[in-house]
């Protein structure tokens, strides 16, 4: 689609500072825009996504309109473009990235937040943010590669949260040395910070929890939960509500994802062990004439019939002949449609789908929970009734034996109680 150039806005999620146009002014100028810009639609017209020096050279060029391809996108699906699609042709620079960090923090979005956007752990989101606490001198070193990045996480700790660094980190800095000796030159000095965070905690503990002595490992782990408790609720204290509700919904976002995730590996699951291999019409051939032989005299028009109107499969044929020498006087049809039950997971393995035990022992809760249990495997053998294709059943079928196998669960736990 054609746009009017005038509609378009660059990103304000544009990661890049410096932007390289004579490379790519000569073949826009011979051979046009060949790629459309990425854009998506706001209030006030359109937004750019990608195509930021495409967009400078044709009004540079004095386009009036531009190719553009049109998505559907929000602010955090913008960002996460704007980043990738940036990325894949040229990587950010430090400076790039830091700047682009720190504007994602000035917008509310949180450490984490920002690690889980653009592919970084709260370590690296921390170094690049941490060298705006520097003098500016040495924030020109380390854009400049004077100063490795690196050296920044090294120090991390000695930047104690402040908001400019202590001179320490200055001293350190000022050695220039490479990551691999800066990390063995500050070991020593980090084992100390560490000793004195130690005796910080032990101080405190005293405070929270005076009850809690400090001699075994686990009065340490102890302590260490009162602290992170007492800190979480000074640090929740400190916020305010438009923070804490959305931090609470930061959490139920990440509860929604992890439930949707275990929803689709017991599904996955559940459909592995359900589908089974689709067997070849000769090996179907195979079976039913084996079936053939070996079913008694007096059943074969009765499985005749049954083999025109059911398409059995190859598992069921083959136990067939056993089940019916077992049961003489059950139908064929009831017979396969047990056998059927059978095979699918998480089913109780019952000679009779239709008829539950009396369980005195289970209170009433429970048996009707049985019962439950009982009324789906009765509807899961109307749903197959007479088609019991060798191929994945439906989803309601999968959803039915699903709960069966929870329903199960449940009675038999309740069982294992009582027997205790």
């Amino acid at each position: 689609m054609e746009v009017d150039i005038d509609l378009v806005k660059p990103s304000p999620y544009q990661p890049r500072l410096d932007f390289d146009l004579e490379d790519l002014k000569g073949t826009i100028i011979k051979d046009g825009i060949a790629s459309p810009l990425v854009i998506r639609q706001v209030d006030t017209g359109y937004e750019l996504i990608d195509g930021e020096r495409r967009l400078m050279l044709a009004k540079e060029l004095g386009y009036k309109t531009v190719p553009c391809q049109l998505v559907e996108a929000d602010d955090e699906k913008a960002m996460r473009l704007a980043w990738r699609l940036n990325v894949e042709r040229k990587d950010y620079t430090p400076k790039e990235k830091a700047h682009h960090f720190r504007n994602r923090q000035n917008e509310g979005m949180s450490l984490r937040e920002i690690g889980r956007l653009f592919g970084y752990d709260h370590h690296s989101i921390m170094m690049y943010l941490n060298v705006f606490k520097l003098p500016e001198e040495y924030q020109e070193a380390v854009w400049h590669g004077d100063i490795p990045v690196g050296n920044i996480r090294e120090l991390e700790p000695l930047f104690r949260g402040g908001e400019r660094a202590p001179p320490e980190i200055i001293d350190w800095l000022d050695q220039r040395l490479s990551h691999e000796d800066l990390h063995k030159a500050l070991s020593p000095t980090l084992t100390r910070y560490k000793e004195q965070q130690v005796e910080k905690a032990q101080e405190a503990v005293g405070e929270v929890a005076p009850e809690i002595p400090l001699e075994s490992p686990e009065d340490y782990e102890r302590a260490a939960k009162a602290l992170k408790e007492r800190g979480s609720r000074m640090r929740r204290e400190a916020m305010t509500p438009e923070e804490l509700l959305k931090e609470e919904e930061e959490k139920q976002r990440k509860k929604r994802e992890k439930e949707e995730k275990k929803r689709q590996e017991e599904l996955r699951l559940l459909e592995a062990e359900t589908v089974d291999i689709i067997p070849t019409k000769e090996e179907v051939e195979r079976a039913r004439a084996k079936l053939r032989e070996l079913i008694p005299e007096g059943k074969k028009t009765e499985l005749e019939e049954v083999l025109a109107t059911s398409d059995l499969s190859v598992g069921i044929l083959e136990q067939l002949p056993g089940a019916i020498r077992r049961e003489p006087d059950q139908p064929i049809i009831e017979i396969a449609r047990q056998l059927h039950i059978d095979s699918l997971p998480g089913l109780r393995k019952s000679r009779r789908v239709s008829q539950p035990k009396p369980e005195p022992e289970l209170d009433e809760y429970v048996n009707e929970v049985a019962k439950t249990g009982y009324k789906l495997m009765d509807l899961l053998a109307k749903l197959t009734a007479g088609n019991f294709r060798q191929i994945a059943p439906s989803f309601e079928i999968l959803i039915i034996s699903q709960m069966l196998f929870a329903l199960n669960i449940t009675v038999k736990k309740y069982r294992e109680g009582n027997d205790g």
